[in-house]
């Protein structure tokens, strides 16, 4: 009868294994960033935004960045992806996104050139919410003397006592003033702006709106405090695109936003980027 040996046994006998060289450290070095090529940009926006690269002297990255960023702030939820063609998933427009660049590389000035459209556009309506706010003015003045008549005349009906529905004609009266409602200001950017008031301005603008912090990291240190969860989890709704959120506050009463549709870009240094991670590690260990 053979006798086969036991786990120990083969373990025991088996060859010796070889020794470990000692540990190599890691390479902390980053590794080269490719040139961006022309050719990834849309057709619209490449001829121009070579001529601002150009222009500046700077890399091409620093400009397409935010551009892109721009056109799908103003995408949104207007033109929708379906990724898979016999499911319902969708994705809208809206594009997070920024520009990691030591300090006098030109990152600020190419974004701020990047962005110059959104920023007329904003410029645009501003002043046209200013004529219209002008025009409201004069329509609740008409609005005032309108109801001064009505009012009027709902008392000679209800002192009519011949009539024979003196206070159906009344309410008729009043019911029939419309009281002229404030225009509403188009916003295609914003900068500082808290989780409630960007709500207000989603609620008004489902279709998109895009959030430029220069220096992006001051957004995700404010939103690390403990008491901005909920403002953190705001924007974490908005980076989908496609989602809903209702604010219920007491002052503010409540704000239904049909979809959370942002789009957020800024600008980093290698060394802070770095040094937040660290901390950010640090947290959660």
């Amino acid at each position: 009868m053979a006798i086969v040996p036991t786990a120990r046994q083969r373990v025991a006998t088996a060859e010796p294994i070889d020794v470990w060289p000692n540990p190599i450290p890691l390479r902390d070095e980053l590794p080269a960033v490719l040139p961006f090529d022309p050719a990834m940009l849309p057709s619209q926006l490449r001829a121009w935004g070579q001529d601002i690269a150009e222009r500046m002297n700077c890399p091409m990255d620093l400009v397409a960045i935010p551009a892109v960023i721009a056109a799908g702030s103003l995408i949104g939820r207007r033109v929708g992806i379906r990724p898979q063609r016999h499911t319902n998933w969708q994705e809208a427009g809206n594009l997070w996104g920024c520009v990691i660049a030591r300090p006098g590389s030109l990152k600020s000035p190419a974004a701020s050139e990047a962005l110059t459209p959104l920023r007329r556009l904003e410029a645009r309506a501003a002043e046209d919410h200013q004529v219209a706010l002008a025009r409201h003015k004069a329509a609740e003045a008409l609005f005032k003397l309108e109801r001064e008549i009505a009012e009027k005349g709902a008392r000679a009906a209800l002192g009519n006592k011949g009539a024979a529905d003196p206070r159906g004609t009344a309410l008729n009266a009043l019911s029939a003033l419309v009281e002229p409602a404030p225009p509403a200001e188009r916003r295609y950017l914003t900068s500082d702006v808290t989780a409630e008031k960007l709500g207000e301005i989603c609620a008004a603008h489902p279709n998109g709106i895009m959030v430029h912090r220069d220096e992006l990291l001051s957004l995700f240190s404010d939103l690390d405090q403990s008491e901005k969860a909920s403002a953190r989890g705001f924007f974490l709704t908005g980076w989908s695109g496609m989602e809903g959120y209702t604010f219920d506050r007491i002052m503010r009463g409540t704000v239904r936003v049909p979809a959370v549709n942002v789009s957020i870009f800024g600008t980093a240094q290698p060394s802070r980027l770095a040094g937040y991670i660290r901390d950010s590690i640090k947290r959660f260990d």
